[in-house]
């Protein structure tokens, strides 16, 4: 998955919380969940692949910023990318 793509949903998310599209606070907390993972996912594609960052600072990027428990298969997704 692209940047442009990752950045558009976070993009979007953001405008429907902005516009109070979701009902309750669970789907808004959801959602800043999603915003949080997702921003989380740039961190760590970005500086692995232009920054040089190494597979565990990028694993740990996911897991302390972005909620994501299983890091190190997400980062090696990221890095055969």
């Amino acid at each position: 998955m692209s940047l442009n793509v990752e950045g558009y949903a976070n993009y979007v998310e953001r405008l429907m919380l902005d516009a109070g599209f979701y009902k309750s606070r669970e789907e808004e907390l959801e959602a800043m969940v999603g915003l949080t993972h997702r921003a989380a996912r740039v961190m760590s594609d970005t500086g692995m692949h232009a920054m040089g960052m190494n597979l565990d600072a990028a694993a740990r990027t996911l897991y302390d910023k972005g909620f994501e428990r299983d890091s190190s298969r997400r980062v090696d997704q990221i890095a055969s990318e």
